[in-house]
C-alpha cells in the first residue's frame, strides 16, 4: 500500500524533462499492478500538482494546494 503522493512524486521528473510517455507507464504501474494498493488522491489532482512541480519547483504541499486551480 503507497499514498497516492507516490504518483505525483514519480511524475515530477519526467514533467520536468519533458518525457511525455514516462509519467504514463509510472501511472500504470501504481494504478493497474497486482498487489499495489494506491491510496488515491483524485488523479487529476496529482499530475496537475506535479506538473506544477516541475514547472516551479514548489515544495508537494503547496503545489497540491494550488492545483486545483490550475
Amino acid at each position: 500500500m503507497t499514498s497516492g503522493i507516490t504518483l505525483l512524486e514519480v511524475l515530477v521528473r519526467p514533467y520536468r524533462l519533458g518525457n511525455l510517455a514516462l509519467p504514463a507507464r509510472y501511472d500504470a504501474v501504481l494504478t493497474d499492478s497486482v498487489g499495489i494498493e494506491l491510496v488515491l488522491l483524485a488523479p487529476r489532482l496529482l499530475r496537475a500538482a506535479a506538473s506544477l512541480r516541475a514547472e516551479t519547483g514548489v515544495k508537494t504541499p503547496d503545489a497540491l494546494k494550488a492545483s486545483p486551480s490550475r
